[in-house]
């Protein structure tokens, strides 16, 4: 089968011999897409290393690293977008301009010479200590350094200043210190709780973050966009936080009715350029949130939580271990990502069995023999017995959790699988 080369769009019939699935033309291109396609690889020839998560991040201009990759490299460590942003652009220039191998940047972080090496090698390049990489670099040793940050002043300092910040939004009294504020939310209802995060996440950083608050960022609907916080979020948010109190924001989040809110305070036109998956997401309650957002949660975050309904009706359930998991979480993930699909479209077919139909219906959806025999195995599913004859959300998703019982009744109970749908059963 003729496909196109995912590097320069040169027509070829040759593909990674590690997975078949990616295309490239010659040596020379596959090379060039290494650094971001080991980590999707099923036969990478070598261990993947948090290093390659990095580089394939940088490469793909993807936010999502891990949490190991965020920990081994300096993210964790860091509070402020903009001291993200810091980061990454120095790992950028180390990677793309400098050409570090991650093979290379991984002994450095192993042996805790990351930031010496670096420096070192800013400095053999002959950039100027002025640089603005260069020199937020030489004021951040700290980052860089494989041991557990000792000094949290500067986190303290700020998530006191935010807690403060936006304790005074909601119109509480002055005066107050950071403990004072915690132990007050901490005696709050569940839904008021999360609201005052949403509040943290959205007036600091434009958003929830998927690697920690990754049931938010489903929640109130940032889950339709491929991007993690979308713009117009950020400012569609922010003026509902500011236009109305405290009180009626819960309360409109407890109800389902955030939508209503929106129109009330005047916000109509903004929200109608919004995909309409983003009303239907924030008119549900969370505990009915349709699986395919759950699915779409586990691509972005690699991580299901305790919510792992969307392994039956997806195909997941029929992988045999944990390497053909990560092959159909791949092949979803360029689903959504690269080939841009609609995912209530992908929901419809799961609800009639005909997933594998559907996707090798798409005409920028491209295959080879193996990927399409592995993908009929797989998404053969039987979701009609489920989502036929009770059509509500609640009845599907007690169905969901039904079968999964039966499953770790009746299977193996040294199941990989069995065992993470066991996790969330108890």
């Amino acid at each position: 089968m003729t496909r196109t080369c995912d590097v320069c769009a040169t027509p070829t019939k040759k593909t990674c011999t590690g997975c078949a699935r990616a295309a490239y033309c010659s040596q020379k291109c596959q090379n060039q897409d290494w650094s971001a396609h080991i980590v999707d690889c099923d036969n990478p020839g070598r261990k993947v290393t948090s290093a390659d998560y990095l580089a394939a991040t940088v490469f793909r201009k993807q936010l999502k690293m891990g949490q190991e990759t965020l920990q081994d490299y300096g993210f964790s460590k860091l509070v402020t977008d903009p001291e993200y942003e810091a980061l990454g652009a120095v790992y950028e220039e180390v990677l793309k301009d400098l050409g570090v191998k991650t093979l290379t940047l991984d002994r450095w972080q192993r042996e805790g010479k990351l930031f010496e090496e670096i420096v070192g090698l800013y400095k053999k390049s002959g950039r100027d200590t002025s640089s603005k990489n260069f020199q937020w670099l030489l004021q951040r040793p700290e980052v860089f350094s494989n041991k557990p940050l000792t000094d949290y002043s500067a986190v303290t300092n700020y998530m006191e200043d935010v807690y403060k910040q936006i304790w005074k939004i909601i119109g509480g009294a002055e005066g107050k210190t950071q403990k004072e504020l915690e132990n007050r939310v901490a005696s709050w209802p569940k839904h008021k709780q999360r609201v005052f995060l949403f509040y943290i996440a959205v007036l600091s950083l434009g958003g929830p973050n998927l690697d920690t608050e990754g049931s938010l960022w489903l929640e109130f609907g940032y889950c339709v966009f491929n991007e993690p916080r979308h713009c117009w979020l950020i400012d569609l948010y922010q003026d509902l936080i500011h236009r109305s109190s405290f009180d009626e924001f819960c309360e409109a989040y407890r109800t389902s009715s955030l939508i209503a809110l929106m129109d009330c305070k005047g916000l109509t036109e903004d929200r109608s350029d919004l995909p309409p998956e983003f009303e239907l997401i924030l008119s549900t309650p969370s505990q009915w949130t349709s699986t395919i957002w759950s699915l779409k949660g586990y691509i972005a975050w690699h991580d299901a939580g305790d919510d792992y309904r969307f392994f039956i009706p997806y195909g997941f359930a029929n992988c045999r271990n944990p390497h053909e998991v990560k092959r159909l979480r791949t092949f979803y993930s360029r689903l959504f990502k690269e080939w841009e699909d609609a995912p209530f479209k992908l929901q419809k077919a799961a609800e009639n069995d005909a997933i594998f139909e559907y996707v090798n219906s798409i005409p920028a959806v491209k295959m080879s023999k193996v990927e399409k025999r592995f993908l009929k195995r797989v998404l053969k599913t039987h979701n009609r017995m489920i989502f036929g004859k009770w059509t509500s959300i609640p009845d599907q998703l007690f169905q969901l959790k039904a079968l999964a019982e039966c499953m770790v009744l009746y299977m193996r109970p040294n199941s990989w699988l069995m065992s993470k749908i066991s996790e969330t059963l108890r």
